[in-house]
C-alpha cells in the first residue's frame, strides 16, 4: 500500500519536534492542479505497491513534485537528462537551497527516480513499466530507465539458459542500449575475415564453466580415502585454473592471447604456442535454453544402411587457438595462393588502420620485407599493362589493387617514426619511390601515387640527400600538378627533405614559374595547402639569393602584403576590459541594529530555541566578509528585545549557546578573538546589521527616514513598515497631517526625509505641493532591472575602464603562437633579415598594419615587435 510521508513544518517547529531545526523553506504551492497531480500520483503508486514521500526534502527545502515531474519531461525525461553530464546538479541549483550541498544532484535525481521514474514511464513515454523490484527497489545509478520496461524486463527472462538451467525466477539485469550496441560490435564479423557458409550453423554461446570429475590415478592399494580425495580436488582445482586461462575461441567473444589482444585486434609479437586444452561443452543437460534455438539445433545426420546417425564425432582439432593471426598473414603472404594472399592484405590494411603505431617493422621484418617487394613490382607491372583506361583487366585490376594496399599498409607504418627510419636505413626503398613517382600519370595510378609521396614524407629525413639528388628533381615536377594531394604531398616531402641539410641551395635550382604559384596560393582559404606553401617558403628563405628573387616588384610587395594578412589568418575576434584606474568602492555604512515591528516579534514567539535566536539573527543581520560586531553587542541586543516575554514562558538561550549559535544562521560567520592594546575583543565576523529588518517569510521591512527635528539625529522616526502604501500612509498621518485649526492651515512645512534641502530654510505653505515632493522620496514599486557587475562599475565611474580589441589566433599547449601566423612572421622575419634594402623596405611600408596585429594579437605581440625594432640576432 502506498504510504505518503507528508511532513508537517509549521506543526512541528511550533511545539520543537524534529522538524524544528530543519525545514528552512518550501516551494510547494496547493494549487488545484497541484492537488490532482498528487492525488493522481498517491492513486498511481497505491496501485503499483510502491511508497512515495509526497512533500521530499532538497537541503532543508520541501520540493513541488509536479514542478520537478514538468521540469524533467520538458527537457525529454529522465534518460534525456542522465545522459548528460551535470545537468541534474544544473536542476537542482534552480532551487536555491539554504543549505550547500555537492552531492544535491544526485539527491534530487534519486527523488525523482524512487517518485516518478514509474510514472514518467506510464503517462510520458505510455509504455508499461517493469516491476518494482527492477526499478523502485534498485539504485538510482544502474542506468536508463527506458531500458527496464516490461518488453525488456520479460526479453531478459527469456534470454537466460543459466536461469533456466538453475531453476532461477529471477532474470538478470535487462540488458542496455549501449550494451547492446557493444555487444553487435563485437559479434559482428570483420570486413576482411572469411565468412561461415549460409548453411552452416552458428556458434554456440560460451557456458558456464565447470568442473569436470578426474578419477584418481594413483594405485588404489597405497592410497587411502582421504589421500584419494585430497588429491581429486586438487587435480580438479588444477583443471578449472587451466580452463579459466584459456581462451575463448567461440563465436561470440573473440579469440583473447597473453597479451590481451583479441583475435580482431592481434598480438603483433611472436607469441608461444599453446597446447590444446580441454573446454566443457554445452549439453541439452547443462544449458537446456540453448537447444531451444534455431541455430543451436544440431544438424540431422544422413541415415546409413536405414538407421539413424545418432554421433556427430567431435571435429579434429576443436579446442586448439592455432597460431596468432600476425602469424597467418606471414604465411599467406608467403604462400602466394591468391585467396590467401588477398585475406592476408586485408587483415593488414584494417590493423595498419585501427593500430598502425603498434605495428612495429621490428617486429616483423619479414613482412617487411615481402611488402616492399610487392611495391617494387608495380613498375614492370605498369609497363607490361600499363593503359589511361581505369578498366583494363580483371587480371591487371587485382594485381594492381594488391600492389596498391601493400603501399597503404605501409604508409601506415610510416606514420610512426620508428618506422620510417627503419624502413629508410634498413630497407633502403629510395630507389624504389624514384620508380614509382615516374611512373605515367594514368588516373588508375593517382592513389598510388599520392600513397608513394606520403611514404616519402615519412622517410625523407633518414634518406641519404646529396648536390645531385634526382629525388628532389622529381617531387619538384609534381609542384605544376593540378591535383591538390599531389601539390601537397610533393611540397611537404621537399620540405621534409632539405630541412636543415640544403647547404648547395637545391631549393634555389626549382623553376621559378613553380615558386610563383605557390606564393600566389597564399591567397586561398585553404588552411592544409596555405600551411604547406607556408612551410616551403620558410625554406625557400633560408638562402639570400632565393630572397631577392621573391622581392622583385610587384611580386615581393604582393606576398609581403599577404604575408601581413595570415598573421591574423582565422582569428576570434572580441573585446578585453582594461581598468585603467584602480577602483576602490566604499564600503557600505554601518547601520544600527533594526527595531523589529510587533509583527515579526510575535511571529518570533512562535519558534522554540534556538530556532527563535537563529530567526532573530536572519531578520536583523545579514553575511558581508568584511564587516563585524562585538558579541556583547550582539547578545545584550537579542537579551534587550526578548527578555520582557521571560515572566510569559518564553526562555531566552543561554549566552555560550547564543555565540554558538550564530554560525547555525550563517554559514560564512564564525566567532573570533582578537588581540588588542587594551586585551582581548570577542567579535562575530562576517555579519552586519541590516538597514531596515526582514521578516522570518524573506520580506524586508521599509523604513521611514523622516527627521521630527532637522539635523538632530535622535529625533528619527524608528517607524518600519511592511509596504510602500503603509510607509506613505504613516507619512501623511504621522508627519504631514492637516492642522486641526483651519486659522493655521497656511503655515509653512518642509520635506524632513532624510535632510532634504528641497523648500530651504522658508518652506512651503502649499501643503499638496510638499506631498507632491515627498512622494518622489517613497521607493519604486516596480522590480529593478538586473545590473551586470560591468555595467554596475561603468556606472560608478565611467572613466575607469577602456574597451580594447582583440583579434586571438590559434595557440599551442602552453598559450603560445603556433598554426599558419606563426610560420608567417618566421616567413617575415627571413625576408626582412636576409633580404636587404628592399625586403626591409616593402615590410617598412606594412608598418601601421604590423603596429595593429601587435596590438590585437597577444601571441604574436612579441615577434611582431621584434620585426619593427629588427631586435632579433639571428634567423631559425
Amino acid at each position: 500500500m502506498s504510504t505518503p510521508a507528508t511532513p508537517e513544518p509549521e506543526r512541528e517547529r511550533k511545539k520543537g519536534g524534529p522538524w524544528a531545526n530543519r525545514i528552512v523553506s518550501s516551494e510547494v504551492v496547493r494549487t488545484p492542479e497541484y492537488d490532482a497531480f498528487m492525488d493522481k500520483l498517491a492513486e498511481y503508486h497505491e496501485k503499483r505497491g510502491t511508497t512515495f514521500t509526497r512533500e521530499p526534502e532538497l537541503g532543508r527545502k520541501l520540493l513541488d513534485l509536479h514542478k520537478l515531474y514538468n521540469t524533467v519531461t520538458k527537457l525529454g525525461g529522465y534518460d534525456n537528462i542522465t545522459e548528460q553530464k551535470g545537468a541534474w546538479r544544473d536542476i537542482a541549483n534552480t532551487y536555491r537551497s539554504p543549505v550547500n550541498n555537492s552531492n544535491a544532484g544526485y539527491l534530487l535525481k534519486t527523488i525523482y527516480y524512487k517518485n516518478l521514474a514509474a510514472y514518467e514511464i506510464t503517462n510520458f513515454f505510455h509504455k508499461e513499466p517493469p516491476p518494482k523490484e527492477w526499478l523502485e527497489d534498485r539504485s538510482a545509478a544502474g542506468g536508463a530507465i527506458m531500458t527496464r520496461t516490461a518488453e525488456d524486463f520479460m526479453a531478459g527472462q527469456a534470454a537466460s539458459p543459466k536461469a533456466e538451467a538453475n531453476g532461477d525466477s529471477q532474470s538478470p539485469p535487462p540488458t542496455t542500449e549501449k550494451r547492446r550496441l557493444r555487444q553487435s560490435t563485437a559479434m559482428s564479423p570483420s570486413k576482411y575475415e572469411i565468412q561461415p557458409n549460409a548453411g552452416d550453423p552458428g556458434l554456440r554461446q560460451q557456458p558456464t564453466p565447470r568442473s569436470f570429475f578426474a578419477p584418481d590415478t594413483t594405485p588404489q592399494r597405497a592410497a587411502n580415502y582421504s589421500r584419494s580425495s585430497s588429491s581429486s580436488q586438487q587435480q580438479t582445482s588444477q583443471n578449472q585454473s587451466q580452463q579459466s586461462n584459456q581462451p575463448a575461441t567461440n563465436g561470440a567473444h573473440p579469440q583473447v592471447f597473453s597479451s590481451g589482444n583479441a583475435h580482431h585486434f592481434p598480438d603483433f609479437r611472436p607469441g608461444l604456442h599453446t597446447l590444446p586444452m580441454v573446454r566443457p561443452v554445452l549439453t541439452p543437460r547443462t544449458a537446456p535454453g540453448s537447444f531451444n534455438r534455431a541455430p543451436f539445433r544440431r544438424p540431422r545426420l544422413p541415415e546409413i544402411n536405414g538407421l539413424h546417425n545418432q554421433h556427430m564425432g567431435t571435429r579434429f582439432g576443436a579446442g586448439c587457438p592455432g597460431p596468432s593471426l600476425m602469424h597467418r598473414i606471414t604465411m599467406s603472404l608467403k604462400s602466394e595462393l591468391p585467396d590467401d594472399v588477398e585475406y592476408a592484405m586485408g587483415q593488414l590494411v584494417r590493423i595498419s588502420h585501427d593500430a598502425g603505431d603498434d605495428l612495429r617493422a621490428d617486429h616483423w621484418p619479414a613482412l617487411c620485407e615481402t611488402l616492399f617487394h610487392m611495391l617494387g613490382s608495380v613498375v614492370q607491372l605498369v609497363k607490361d599493362h600499363g593503359t589511361e583506361d581505369s578498366v583494363y583487366g580483371t587480371e591487371y585490376t587485382e594485381k594492381l589493387e594488391r600492389v596498391i594496399n601493400a603501399t597503404l599498409i605501409i604508409r601506415n607504418m610510416s606514420l610512426n617514426t620508428e618506422n620510417s627510419k627503419r624502413f629508410a636505413l634498413v630497407n633502403k626503398p629510395k630507389d624504389i619511390l624514384l620508380e614509382g613517382l615516374k611512373l605515367p600519370n594514368y588516373p588508375n595510378l593517382t592513389e598510388l601515387k599520392n600513397y608513394l609521396l606520403e611514404i616519402t614524407e615519412g622517410v625523407a629525413g633518414w634518406l641519404p640527400f646529396g648536390a645531385g639528388d634526382t629525388l628532389l628533381d622529381v617531387l619538384a615536377e609534381d609542384l605544376g600538378s593540378i591535383d591538390r594531394g599531389k601539390l601537397l604531398g610533393s611540397m611537404r616531402a621537399i620540405c621534409r627533405l632539405v630541412v636543415g641539410r640544403d647547404d648547395f641551395n637545391r631549393l634555389g635550382e626549382i623553376p621559378f614559374k613553380y615558386i610563383t604559384r605557390i606564393t600566389n596560393l597564399l591567397m586561398l582559404e585553404d588552411d592544409e595547402l596555405v600551411s604547406a606553401c607556408l612551410d616551403f617558403l620558410y625554406q625557400y628563405t633560408t638562402h639570400e639569393e632565393n630572397i631577392e628573387r621573391l622581392m622583385q616588384p610587384p611580386e615581393g610587395q604582393e606576398l609581403v602584403r599577404q604575408l601581413v594578412r595570415l598573421l591574423l589568418f582565422q582569428g576570434i575576434t572580441g573585446e578585453q576590459l582594461v581598468y585603467i584606474k584602480m577602483v576602490k568602492k566604499p564600503r557600505p555604512p554601518v547601520h544600527d541594529i533594526p527595531h523589529l515591528p510587533n509583527e515579526i516579534v510575535q511571529d518570533l514567539l512562535t519558534y522554540a530555541e534556538p530556532e527563535r535566536a537563529t530567526k532573530w539573527m536572519r531578520c536583523c543581520f545579514e553575511e558581508d566578509p568584511e564587516a563585524d560586531i562585538t558579541q556583547i553587542a550582539l547578545w545584550q541586543a537579542y537579551q534587550a528585545r526578548f527578555n520582557e516575554y521571560v515572566s510569559a514562558g518564553f526562555p531566552l538561550l543561554p549566552a555560550a549557546e547564543f555565540i554558538k549559535n550564530v554560525s547555525v544562521a550563517f554559514q560564512t560567520a564564525s566567532a573570533m578573538v582578537l588581540p588588542t592594546t587594551q586585551g582581548q575583543k570577542f567579535i562575530i565576523k562576517g555579519i552586519r546589521a541590516r538597514e531596515t529588518p526582514m521578516s522570518t517569510k524573506g520580506h524586508v521591512y521599509l523604513a521611514c527616514k523622516w527627521f521630527n527635528t532637522p539635523g538632530n539625529a535622535v529625533s528619527k522616526c524608528t517607524a518600519q513598515l511592511a509596504t510602500p502604501q503603509d510607509l506613505w500612509a504613516h507619512i501623511l498621518s504621522t508627519h504631514l497631517t492637516p492642522p486641526a485649526d483651519p486659522s493655521v492651515a497656511g503655515r509653512p512645512l518642509w520635506c524632513n526625509w532624510a535632510g532634504c534641502p528641497r523648500f530651504g530654510t522658508d518652506g512651503e505653505k502649499n501643503r499638496f505641493n510638499v506631498i507632491a515632493h515627498v512622494r518622489t522620496h517613497m521607493p519604486d514599486m516596480k522590480k529593478p532591472r538586473s545590473v551586470s557587475r560591468e555595467e554596475q562599475e561603468m556606472l560608478d565611474d565611467p572613466d575607469a575602464r577602456v574597451i580594447i580589441r582583440r583579434c586571438q589566433t590559434v595557440t599551442d599547449e602552453r598559450g603560445e603562437a603556433g598554426g599558419i601566423p606563426l610560420t608567417s612572421i618566421l616567413v617575415l622575419r627571413n625576408l626582412s633579415k636576409r633580404g636587404g634594402a628592399t625586403a626591409k623596405m616593402l615590410i617598412d611600408g606594412s608598418r601601421e598594419e604590423l603596429a595593429e596585429v601587435m596590438a590585437v594579437n597577444k601571441p604574436l605581440a612579441t615577434w611582431v615587435g621584434d620585426l619593427l625594432v629588427g631586435g632579433l640576432s639571428g634567423v631559425e
